[in-house]
């Protein structure tokens, strides 16, 4: 993020700009949803070129309390060794005229712990019977 950040100007530009963030997590699902809305800089619309690459926003994920194994309330947080899996299901932006635009995405899955993005796909199919399935309905 640094290195984007340094080689890429910033959208804004040295104008003032609003964006609205906002990041929501519910345990029940074990989903999040992370967003961004960044308007164009007042006075600065049309000093955007649309050749040139710009630094819109970067996500820290900040593990300063991060332990593997459990919590310790008030101390740290834990389950770090779990793998972790963000999907990236939508990137857009709006032309000056209103029009969305989808972004090609490079990458839909960022990955933590988990070198084969399994986390992303769940648990992969194996061969079976009928009966091992059955059994495990019936103990």
């Amino acid at each position: 993020m640094a290195a984007q950040a340094k080689t890429c100007p910033s959208f804004q530009g040295t104008l003032a700009s609003i964006q609205i963030k906002d990041y929501s997590y519910d345990p029940a699902t074990g989903r999040a949803r992370a967003v961004l809305a960044n308007p164009y800089p007042a006075g600065n619309q049309t000093q955007i070129n649309p050749a040139q690459r710009y630094f819109l926003a970067g996500f820290l994920f900040d593990h300063l309390f991060s332990v593997n194994g459990p919590t310790t309330p008030g101390a740290d947080c834990g389950g770090l060794e779990v793998p972790v899996c963000a999907h990236l299901t939508r990137y857009s932006w709006l032309t000056l005229d209103g029009q969305e635009i989808p972004w090609v995405a490079g990458q839909e899955y960022v990955t933590s712990n988990d070198p084969n993005t399994i986390s992303c796909f769940g648990t992969p199919a194996v061969r079976t019977t009928w009966g091992l399935i059955k059994h495990q309905y019936t103990r």
